[in-house]
């Protein structure tokens, strides 16, 4: 079940993600050769030849999102102590590179923790994720200095 916080943080989150995930009902390879399906998905079970529902397509996305949320909960449970929108951008952050990929913008997180709006900002935009996908990293970026969606 979700909860009202929850809740909110979907409404804000789940376009944000799914603005940048193209839902795709039969597997493809990403520009990295990775097999990927739906609004996403990127695991051992995605193969050549699959397809999907878009009801398949968007249970995936939600089970993905919900695990993604508790594993932030446990690994930075600061973050549901900032705005909506900058847990939004976490979230989505988490759900493009995994929790792994989001922990080792160290910088940027101790920036997040601490508040420093300008600093979390910069350090997103001196990254790798940037160089590959500016647009994303760029309105990110954006939301986690304003505190605003974009």
């Amino acid at each position: 079940m979700t909860s009202a916080a929850d809740a909110a943080l979907l409404a804000l989150a789940a376009p944000l993600i799914k603005g940048e995930e193209a839902c795709r009902l039969a597997a493809y390879q990403d520009t990295r050769g990775i097999w990927t399906i739906g609004w996403g998905r990127a695991d051992a079970g995605v193969h050549p030849g699959l397809t999907c529902t878009q009801a398949e397509a968007d249970a995936w996305f939600e089970v993905k999102v919900a695990g993604l949320i508790a594993q932030l909960d446990r690994a930075i449970p600061w973050w549901r102590g900032l705005s909506l929108p900058r847990q939004a951008v976490l979230l989505d952050m988490a759900y493009q590179m995994g929790l792994g990929g989001l922990l080792r913008f160290a910088r940027a997180l101790s920036a997040m923790e601490a508040g420093d709006w300008q600093a979390a900002h910069d350090a997103m935009l001196a990254s790798a994720w940037d160089a590959q996908t500016p647009g994303r990293a760029q309105v990110e970026a954006r939301i986690m200095l304003t505190g605003q969606m974009a």
